[in-house]
């Protein structure tokens, strides 16, 4: 600026706090900050003390006691002991490495993209490997200028599914000939064909162009695409068979779960049902023999009482009854024993006595209704023998029960 210090030659003005030279009245001092006096624009002469004062906060110390700066606004120096000298100029950042690795990156990327999108380009198809037909070998071609015979490098070989070789009007290379049955496609190999594919070329001579090769892609195309579906479809019948299976084993566990679940519950319901009918039949039983007891017909107590025994053993009334029954069954055999060995001596009034009471006991006992008949009629007919009429001896019989039982001795 034209007002800076050591610029130019410096005018009648300057700083009273700093002392620094204006070229121009300045209204504050570029070097000190100091607002300049209204009426100072002489320079106070050195030689004159100025006190130290403050001045808006910018200048602490008088101008005798000030050192001023060693640099200016301008960054130049003004009194330095050092020589001045220039900053080396700073290098720009350089953006070649980030273009350089862009690039590698770029490139990668491409390559890995090309590769994944050719990977299915080179992978065998399957299914197109074997095939049923015959495998065409590498065709004679013409050579107009080759005068040299030369052995024909074997082509890939091309696999034809069901196709019979096509017609050529030229004599053509030995076609390799196969089994019916299966036949393996092998890679190319360089000089190793067998020796019908290997050929000689006849010297050059006008023969009409052979078929071109390109009709044979189109047949491999179409027998892989015949072989895709029918593999395709083949599993998805074999799919269908099984999906079929499995709901035919479903529906058969399903019917037999049914079958299963009615059988027990049939069985469930006969169990129940023949338990209700046992219980119903023993307190039947269990009632007829009661009622039998009470009349004292043992015979059809003991039948009610052995068939509510089978059908339960363990029956507390059945077993009750039991024991009462056999009682009056000993008492009763005790009796028709006494009445046996009466009516075997002759002595009728004892047995009549004896059987009655067994009679007594048991109601349905027929071997004591026939002791008591024996012994009325025999009783009936001595009394009828000693001219006695037969109302005394019918008054005897029907003369009340009969008492306790008589002992024969």
């Amino acid at each position: 600026m034209f007002n800076e210090p050591g610029r130019a030659k410096s005018g009648p003005w300057g700083c009273p706090y700093c002392g620094t030279g204006f070229n121009a009245p300045l209204m504050i001092c570029p070097q000190c900050g100091a607002k300049q006096l209204s009426s100072g624009p002489r320079m106070p002469p050195a030689s004159e003390p100025a006190a130290p004062e403050w001045h808006d906060g910018f200048a602490r110390h008088a101008r005798t006691e000030w050192n001023p700066s060693a640099f200016s606004f301008s960054g130049a120096p003004r009194d330095s002991d050092y020589e001045l000298r220039d900053e080396a100029p700073r290098a720009q950042r350089s953006w070649m490495p980030f273009y350089a690795i862009g690039s590698v990156v770029s490139i990668a990327f491409l390559l890995t993209a090309y590769m994944i999108s050719h990977r299915t380009e080179r992978e065998p198809a399957l299914g197109a490997q074997i095939v049923e037909g015959a495998i065409l070998g590498p065709k004679a071609t013409s050579a107009a200028h080759d005068t040299k015979p030369h052995t024909v490098r074997s082509a890939p070989p091309v696999a034809v599914a069901q196709l019979p070789p096509p017609a050529a009007s030229a004599p053509s290379a030995p076609v390799a000939s196969v089994p019916p049955p299966v036949a393996s496609v092998k890679p190319p190999a360089v000089n190793t064909a067998p020796p019908p594919v290997v050929a000689h070329v006849a010297p050059p001579a006008p023969a009409p162009q052979p078929m071109p090769a390109q009709a044979q892609p189109p047949r491999t195309a179409t027998a892989r695409a015949e072989t895709v579906p029918s593999s395709v479809a083949a599993r998805k019948s074999a799919a269908e068979e099984r999906a079929l299976a499995a709901a035919k084993v479903k529906a058969d566990k399903a019917n037999a779960e049914k079958v299963a679940a009615s059988k027990a519950n049939a069985e469930k319901l006969a169990a129940a049902k023949s338990a209700a009918d046992a219980r119903a039949g023993v307190s039947r039983n269990l009632a007829m023999a009661r009622a039998s007891l009470d009349k004292n017909s043992l015979g059809p107590a003991r039948s009610a009482i052995n068939s509510a025994l089978a059908e339960q053993p363990g029956n507390g009334s059945a077993l009750q009854m039991q024991a009462e029954l056999t009682s009056r069954e000993d008492q009763r055999d005790s009796l028709l024993g006494y009445a046996r060995l009466c009516a075997r001596d002759g002595r009728w009034v004892c047995a009549w006595h004896n059987a009655g009471h067994a009679l007594t006991v048991d109601s349905s006992s027929a071997e004591a209704r026939e002791i008591l008949s024996r012994s009325i009629a025999a009783q009936g007919a001595g009394n009828m023998a000693q001219g006695v009429g037969p109302a005394a001896p019918m008054r005897q019989v029907d003369s009340g029960p009969p008492g306790p039982p008589i002992d024969p001795n």
